[in-house]
């Protein structure tokens, strides 16, 4: 059941009815979470920071904006920023100075390799991916990262990877410095199988 459940979404990501889980939405409908769907790879600008992400995120995210506007044409520089991290490194076991983020930022076929330095150009792999939506400070998403994992685990998927956010509102936005407002996506890649992966072990950056 789960195997023709996969090769629906990979074959016609359209909206489905289902109790659990909610399963894809078009492109121009407004997101139901938590959500299971695909999502294609996308060429990104990233920056690698390693420290406690309170301290140094906000100026990672600041190196990634001064490179991205550096090599963006007119379409990308007019278009919605919305600033992503993937965790390399998390674990709320380990001292946050050792947590390793890659913050990037999606950019055209276009957009030209950076000069040698922090920030480089690489293709991010997705596929199935579990989706949830967060509302707040950052501190307090944890509980909401929980839920997420359960929700696929509950569905029959395990994860790939680390954590992904998307800023909506939040770092590199307008919205920055007021964290009652900010909204986060949270991410998973996710395959058909028991979940076990968890949240801090070594994990590539791609």
């Amino acid at each position: 059941m789960r195997l023709i459940l996969i090769l629906t979404l990979l074959l016609a990501p359209l909206n489905l009815s289902c109790a659990e889980p909610t399963l894809g939405r078009s492109p121009d409908s407004p997101a139901t979470f938590p959500t299971v769907r695909v999502e294609k790879n996308q060429r990104m600008l990233v920056v690698v920071a390693k420290g406690d992400p309170d301290r140094n995120g906000d100026s990672a995210v600041r190196a990634l904006l001064r490179h991205f506007f550096r090599g963006a044409g007119e379409a990308e520089k007019n278009a919605p920023v919305r600033p992503r991290v993937r965790w390399v490194l998390r674990s709320p076991t380990l001292p946050r100075s050792s947590w390793i983020a890659t913050y990037a930022l999606p950019v055209s076929e276009s957009f030209p390799e950076p000069p040698r330095g922090p920030a480089s150009v690489v293709t991010w792999q997705y596929g199935l991916i579990a989706e949830a939506s967060y509302s707040g400070p950052y501190g307090n998403s944890q509980p909401a990262i929980d839920s997420l994992k359960a929700y696929a685990g509950r569905s029959g998927f395990a994860l790939i990877g680390g954590l992904e956010e998307e800023f909506e509102r939040g770092r590199g936005t307008l919205y920055q410095g007021h964290p009652e407002a900010y909204q986060t996506i949270l991410r998973y890649r996710i395959h058909e199988g028991r979940l076990s992966n968890a949240d801090g072990a070594p994990l590539s950056a791609n």
